[in-house]
């Protein structure tokens, strides 16, 4: 089953020739809306005919569903000492020739988690000279942090932080699992589909 990589704009795409020598196409993509949500999708899709098979399709359906929650544990370590929590919610749903899982943030804090994701074009505030960030660029994971913001006003302009793009990362870090987990789930589901049975 060879595999071929291309990147393309905020994901990658991997190839598959899948046992049916039908395309699998893997991939992720980010998306910035305009509600400031950071959204995650991880979407599958191919072959037609491939897809209609219903046993490759229950297959599918667990191996998202599993890959939604993945992401969104990747997701939570970026939150874990945070004061104010955000929330994640997963949607797994199926098209016309796959399906895909989608990991969205949500609740009254997805606005800081946009800023702290994204960054902001300009610093207008005065942080304490022991300020530490809890968390830092192209890391999963949130520490203590320390320090406090001092005070804020429209007439201080600092160049703003690094954003932290954990979206990025978890892309890097996820890639291959969400692969591997994929290949696996279509030859279980081809399987069972030949043998005319459950996996």
């Amino acid at each position: 089953m060879a595999t071929h990589w291309n990147v393309c704009g905020a994901g990658e795409w991997i190839r598959v020739e899948g046992p049916d020598d039908g395309v699998l196409w893997f991939e992720f993509l980010s998306m910035q809306e305009a509600v400031r949500m950071i959204t995650m999708k991880a979407q599958l899709a191919g072959n037609k005919a491939f897809a209609q098979i219903e046993q490759v399709r229950k297959e599918w359906r667990k191996a998202m569903d599993a890959e939604a929650q993945a992401i969104k544990k990747e997701y939570l370590k970026t939150t874990k000492t945070w004061k104010h929590q955000v929330s994640f919610v997963t949607k797994v749903r199926p098209t016309a020739t796959g399906i895909t899982a989608e990991v969205h943030s949500s609740g009254a804090n997805s606005r800081i988690y946009w800023f702290v994701h994204e960054s902001i074009s300009v610093m207008r505030g005065v942080l304490s000279s022991d300020w530490s960030p809890k968390t830092q660029p192209g890391v999963l994971g949130s520490g203590a942090g320390s320090g406090r913001l001092l005070y804020a006003s429209k007439n201080i302009s600092k160049p703003p932080y690094e954003a932290r793009e954990f979206t990025d990362t978890i892309i890097e870090v996820r890639q291959k699992p969400f692969e591997e987990r994929m290949r696996k789930a279509t030859r279980v589901g081809a399987r069972a589909a030949t043998q005319g049975g459950s996996p």
